[in-house]
């Protein structure tokens, strides 16, 4: 039980919103949107974590929607907020220095 709790936590921590829109690029983070089918047009940096999830969830109805998705992105993002809130300073400063993110 103790090993699938710590699976499922990695598993969790590595899809992070948080670290995907930190830890990449402008253009990997709108590319990846644009092939969900999101109607996000721009992420915030300040909690672009939760942002970035909301924004896989606001996509087009022609995607398959499974029950543990749904469950999955409400965990992550849960996570997402913890670590934007740890984040904040940086990404705070990254707002007014640079201004929202752009999927268009």
């Amino acid at each position: 039980m103790k090993f699938i709790l710590i699976v499922f936590t990695a598993a969790v921590l590595s899809a992070c919103g948080s670290l995907t829109t930190v830890g990449s690029s402008n253009q990997e983070i709108a590319s990846s949107l644009k092939r969900q089918g999101t109607y996000c047009e721009n992420i915030p940096r300040v909690y672009s974590g939760v942002a970035y999830d909301f924004c896989h969830l606001h996509s087009s109805r022609d995607r398959v929607y499974i029950d543990w998705y749904l469950g999955f992105y409400l965990i992550d993002g849960l996570a997402s907020g913890l670590v934007d809130t740890m984040l904040l300073p940086y990404t705070s400063y990254k707002q007014y220095k640079d201004g929202s993110l752009s999927i268009e």
